[in-house]
């Protein structure tokens, strides 16, 4: 969960798996296993 704060928190709002874009407005379903 901190990467994703810390690339939310730097402005570098992709994934860095995808490459999908995602703004601060987004919900994403997370699954974490």
């Amino acid at each position: 969960m901190k990467c994703l704060k810390t690339r939310y928190d730097t402005r570098q709002r992709k994934c860095p798996k995808c490459n999908a874009g995602f703004g601060a407005n987004d919900f994403h379903r997370v699954y974490i296993g």
